[in-house]
């Protein structure tokens, strides 16, 4: 399976993400969220409208099937009179993110999606220097939370507009040990594709893209390994094995042609950064380290490429 985790940008996406909020807080914890969501069974609130406000939604195959989101904090002031907020006194000094609204679509709640979702935002909040995350969690779940390594702060507090369920105030140091994570924490650090994340997780025997196809992304290796394969053959020929730090697929965005090769998983687990040809060409706009990077990863594997077998006559 191929699991995509990236912020949420486009209107389609927040849509996606916002419809399965409502359907977990409001449809199975039975959230009484008053005017905070709109009539079309979506549910947004003043938190959405900041301007550090990121959202997370995961998809396989283009369904969202979880979302997470994050409210960094900065100079600008935050909303007051939420109830979910009156703890951050209580939490360390140093910046930190409001962390929340997680969601899982039922059919996936077994694969631990809800942690790869903490990880993935965890791993890009220290990349801006973030160093906690704090929120709140059902008490029907804290030891879910403390298996990732939460701290428990003040007492619980009854959610408002719902009867017998507790709130509890939590945060994590993201500069100290985080028991309940195990991939991104682990993996190598994007050297190209930095920025905000698109992290695909795929599965051993995964195809990324199919020879001959339109490019429509790159990926840069952040843990386990792709084969690329030539199959303009009557038999499929590994030309190359890429692993962690290399940059796959890019070819193809860069000249427009169809894929030159198929690239498949060839690790038990794959996690790599994923940039579509839009972003890819912006970044290149704006960056020209990354520019100097990708020239030189693709000018070594030109030099290094064999020919192309020769179909039998």
């Amino acid at each position: 399976m191929k699991l995509l985790i990236e912020v949420a940008r486009t209107p389609r996406q927040l849509d996606a993400a916002f419809a399965l909020r409502y359907q977990v807080f409001v449809g199975e914890e039975h959230y009484n969220l008053g005017s905070a969501h709109l009539n079309n069974e979506r549910y947004v609130d003043v938190w959405d409208t900041l301007p550090t406000t990121f959202t997370l939604a995961a998809s396989v195959e283009g369904k969202t099937i979880g979302t997470l989101r994050c409210v960094v904090e900065s100079d600008l002031p935050m909303p007051h009179g939420e109830h979910y907020v009156w703890h951050r006194d209580k939490v360390p000094p140093g910046r930190a993110c409001l962390m929340g609204r997680l969601a899982i679509d039922p059919a996936f709640r077994s694969h631990g999606l809800g942690i790869l979702l903490q990880e993935v935002a965890c791993s890009y909040l220290r990349s801006q220097n973030v160093r906690y995350v704090y929120g709140i969690a059902n008490l029907r779940y804290k030891s879910w939370w403390e298996r990732l390594g939460y701290v428990w702060i003040g007492e619980p507090v009854p959610m408002p507009g719902v009867e017998k369920m507790a709130l509890h105030a939590h945060y994590l140091d993201l500069t100290g040990q985080t028991p309940g994570f195990s991939a991104l924490d682990y993996c190598a650090a994007p050297q190209v594709f930095t920025g905000e994340p698109s992290w695909l997780l795929a599965e051993e025997g995964d195809v990324l893209c199919e020879q001959d196809a339109p490019g429509d992304a790159a990926w840069e290796i952040l843990e386990g390994e792709v084969a690329v394969l030539d199959r303009s053959g009557s038999k499929a020929r590994d030309l190359a094995r890429l692993s962690v730090g290399q940059v796959v697929g890019e070819l193809s965005l860069l000249s427009g042609a169809p894929r030159s090769a198929t690239v498949r998983v060839a690790s038990k687990k794959l996690t790599a950064v994923q940039i579509d040809k839009k972003r890819l060409q912006e970044r290149l706009a704006g960056d020209a380290s990354m520019s100097s990077r990708l020239l030189r990863d693709v000018a070594m594997k030109l030099r290094h490429s064999p020919p192309r077998a020769e179909e039998p006559a």
